[in-house]
């Protein structure tokens, strides 16, 4: 861990995001869009970066021996770690759901490993519209986050509505337990390959305007 991210973690982070992650727990409510669980995570993350901008973060981090890069680079890193938090703390949650409730969720996806794979998409799709329009500026934070939410609160809405619908997509986010685990793992796998993918180009945009933005 880089000495930029232990300070993003100190200083940056603050305690709402730890209180959402205890919002998993919900995916233990039998009628709940599970999906939820990511976008108040989201939600989290706007109340970090409020505080990055009330707090003049950037302009003292720009005080500092460190490239501009490194920079907008701890302030992604920050999001990676609280998001993969987010998705590893769903797991024991969705290992006993099932077991202790065992009534299905009528409103969409249900808690699986299907839904892992959601959450990374959410989450990349926040960050790829979140972080280029922040770092162009460091301070600007209404529009990017709005834009950022609305995008990620579209694809929660997809995975929602797509659970109802046919065909092995549906399949896997409709499944409990071990039900159509070659296509659940497939919505893992294709979200962990999303999320580092749309990440890496991200990170290299908002590096690149960061490094650009008069500050």
């Amino acid at each position: 861990m880089t000495p930029m991210v232990r300070k993003s973690l100190r200083l940056v982070n603050i305690p709402v995001t730890w209180f959402f992650l205890a919002l998993v727990l919900l995916l233990m409510v039998p009628q709940y869009p599970y999906v939820m669980v990511f976008l108040y995570q989201v939600l989290g993350l706007y109340f970090v970066f409020q505080g990055v901008r009330e707090n003049h973060d950037v302009y003292f981090s720009l005080l500092l021996p460190v490239r501009k890069r490194d920079i907008a680079r701890s302030y992604m890193e920050l999001a990676w770690i609280v998001e993969i938090a987010q998705v590893v703390a769903c797991i024991p949650v969705i290992l006993v759901r099932y077991q202790i409730s065992p009534e299905r969720n009528p409103v969409g996806v249900q808690a699986n490993i299907a839904l892992l794979g959601v959450g990374l998409v959410v989450f990349g799709v926040f960050n790829s519209v979140f972080f280029p329009m922040f770092l162009r500026t460091g301070s600007r934070l209404g529009v990017p986050v709005a834009l950022a939410s609305l995008a990620a609160s579209l694809v929660g809405t997809a995975a929602e509505v797509g659970a109802h619908l046919g065909g092995a997509p549906g399949e896997a986010l409709n499944a409990t337990g071990s039900q159509h685990l070659g296509h659940q793992l497939v919505v893992l796998g294709a979200g962990t390959v999303f999320f580092v993918l749309v990440n890496a180009v991200a990170l290299r945009v908002s590096a690149t305007r960061f490094e650009r933005a008069d500050l």
